[in-house]
């Protein structure tokens, strides 16, 4: 989801740097500490309520035994354009959130999920300069193996590894190498032996490479939508990421229809299941953790949904991780706070967008149903929940 992705970057700078250790909540374990076993509950909390008090994120999510958070950032917002000189210019206010995210996360013992992303979901999200450029040059290294004249998969190792010098005290659960990237390569590009596909699969495998040089404990993966790791082209992702050599699988999942409007009942527990058995069951060759690196849903009526669906939605998504925790570690909602974007009665996708939060955007926000269900059902399974009573 590449909408509204930086739309508080300035304002978290601020806020990140500001706020120091400790969200001074009291934390309790839950019931049964053995259900909770090695997974690790995330939430994108990106987004403060109207106050922009985003002390009070973060107080909320360790408040509900969120564990990690997301940082999601396209190359050509780090790096707009053509070095200077030879020497890459980054932006300097995305440079600086990654840093006090750094500096803020690890003093609060969050980890972090981290999207680096030269594709994110419709769209190249290149540096102007490169934008003609192949993701990998095949004319200089026909066989693909990370050598010959490579401009484009230089500059974005380049990149990482400024990227990753500014987080020296958190710890990531993963790297991510794009955003739901199904549905750029699916655009004009229907087969795995595609130009593009090919390209992009060697780049993130080369990419990888690169990074465990230095950090060979860190995970590499890609991330797509549900749709597409399980549409008709689902044999073509998993060639890819046998390509790719990825570490982990990245997926996004949003129980929707093709006008936004919600899937009912809600399909969660079948489709992910259907998607274990695809990418596990029926792919033993493959079997590389799952990492949902977005799951939600949004409360609009628009979308025919409602706060009381939402609530449901959480629940059903811990029955099913229940089921699949060895085959998905890592889970994260999408997201905290609503959008502090107009309301519209007709606007199908904006309203998706905009009521994705498991609390409300105005004033301070207002817990949701759905989050008082995330605190609930993490707590019942051993992640340490506060204890502040839920609406």
């Amino acid at each position: 989801m590449a909408a509204f992705r930086f739309a508080f970057i300035i304002t978290l700078v601020a806020l990140l740097s500001a706020f120091g250790g400790g969200g001074g909540t009291t934390s309790t374990p839950g019931s049964n500490t053995s259900q909770k076993a090695n997974r690790v509950l995330g939430l994108d909390i990106a987004n403060p309520a109207e106050n922009n008090d985003f002390t009070n994120n973060i107080t909320l999510a360790k408040g509900a035994g969120v564990e990690a958070v997301t940082l999601h950032l396209d190359w050509n917002v780090l790096e707009p354009g053509a070095p200077n000189n030879g020497t890459p210019v980054y932006d300097t206010n995305t440079l600086a959130l990654v840093s006090a995210a750094n500096s803020t996360y690890a003093a609060n013992n969050l980890r972090l999920s981290l999207t680096l992303a030269p594709i994110d979901t419709n769209g190249i999200k290149v540096p102007s300069d490169l934008v003609n450029r192949a993701f990998y040059d095949f004319t200089s290294d026909p066989t693909g193996t990370c050598s010959g004249t490579q401009p484009l998969l230089d500059r974005f190792n380049q990149m990482v590894d400024t990227v990753l010098a500014q987080l020296p005290n958190v710890t990531l659960t993963s790297l991510q190498i794009g955003n739901e990237v199904d549905i750029e390569l699916l655009k004009n590009h229907a087969s795995p032996l595609d130009t593009l596909w090919n390209q992009y699969a060697v780049f993130t495998k080369c990419v990888r490479t690169h990074v465990q040089t230095q950090h060979p404990s860190l995970k590499v993966g890609v991330t797509f939508t549900y749709a597409g790791l399980t549409g008709n082209a689902g044999a073509n992702f998993k060639e890819f990421n046998r390509i790719a050599a990825t570490d982990v699988l990245g997926v996004t999942y949003y129980p929707l229809n093709p006008d936004f409007t919600v899937e009912y009942p809600l399909p969660v527990v079948s489709d992910l299941a259907a998607l274990v058995s695809l990418y596990h069951t029926q792919a033993p060759t493959l079997n590389i953790p799952i990492f949902v690196q977005e799951i939600g849903l949004p409360t609009s009526a628009v979308n025919g949904s409602s706060a009381t669906l939402q609530e449901q939605f959480v629940r059903d998504v811990f029955s099913v991780w229940d089921r699949y925790a060895a085959d998905i570690p890592f889970l994260a909602f999408l997201r905290l706070h609503d959008l502090g974007t107009a309301a519209s009665t007709t606007d199908k996708f904006s309203e998706y967008l905009r009521t994705l939060g498991l609390r409300s955007y105005s004033g301070s926000g207002t817990s949701k149903p759905g989050y008082c269900a995330l605190k609930d059902e993490a707590g019942t399974r051993g992640w340490l929940i506060d204890n502040a009573p839920c609406p």
